[in-house]
């Protein structure tokens, strides 16, 4: 009842899922508060903080979510875990910030994102069509030594 991703994972399936709308809001509203909480108690908590970024970027809350993404800069920090900086990337694609988005994202990939994941993903499907997105995948296969995609 008190663990920000469970009620942030709620309201993104609810969001796909295309449910109600009012209760996709309760959900991710509890998620930001439950996880502004998990914040205050450890500041330094980069897992929590891309959490804020993509939660308030997918309630269209720009302003919010340009405030926890400015802590990570414009470049991955070489110590964020591939999961992390794959959600800055997720959160950039809501804001609209596609080539942003594909920076984030490919590097989250060459951090061993898995790239099935990012297939599956539903809040990216639109990225996934941009004919960039493919030449993103082919550039990492060349980068890696291997086919990607």
């Amino acid at each position: 009842d008190n663990d920000y991703r469970v009620w942030g994972n709620l309201g993104t399936a609810l969001l796909w899922a295309e449910a109600d709308r009012e209760k996709y809001v309760a959900a991710k509203s509890r998620a930001i508060d439950l996880a502004a909480q998990a914040l205050d108690t450890n500041p330094r908590d980069n897992q929590v903080r891309a959490k804020l970024a993509g939660y308030h970027a997918e309630m269209g809350d720009t302003t919010e979510s340009l405030v926890y993404l400015s802590h990570f800069g414009e470049t991955p920090d070489p110590a964020l875990p591939g999961e992390t900086v794959f959600e800055l990337g997720a959160a950039w694609e809501d804001l609209g910030e596609r080539d942003t988005a594909l920076k984030w994202i490919k590097e989250a990939l060459l951090r061993n994102y898995s790239t099935t994941e990012l297939e599956l993903y539903p809040g990216l499907d639109s990225l996934r069509a941009d004919p960039r997105y493919l030449e993103m995948l082919q550039s990492i296969g060349s980068e890696v030594g291997e086919v990607v995609g």
